[in-house]
């Protein structure tokens, strides 16, 4: 969670486009939409039925693949790497 508060020093709000994006980054990381919602919820202190019910509004996969690697391009800085070696 450290790395999510680290790549959005600010915060994030649900429905904007920092929130679609880092959505559809943990997705193609392969985590299950629950596992998601409690993330957000734990890091950026968010609701997490309201995590789960905006999942139903990102449909472009194009948009999508812009976005994923303009999240990972705020999270690298911050351990990317380093969090992608933990999960293996």
């Amino acid at each position: 969670m450290n790395l999510l508060r680290a790549g959005f020093p600010n915060g994030l709000e649900i429905n904007s486009p920092d929130y679609f994006a880092l959505w559809s980054f943990l997705e193609a990381e392969e985590f299950s939409h629950r596992a998601i919602a409690t993330a957000l919820d734990f890091a950026f202190d968010l609701d997490y039925l309201d995590v789960l019910w905006f999942c139903g509004q990102i449909q472009d996969s194009e948009l999508c693949q812009r976005e994923i690697q303009r999240i990972e391009s705020l999270l690298n800085p911050h351990g990317l790497k380093e969090w992608r070696a933990e999960e293996e």
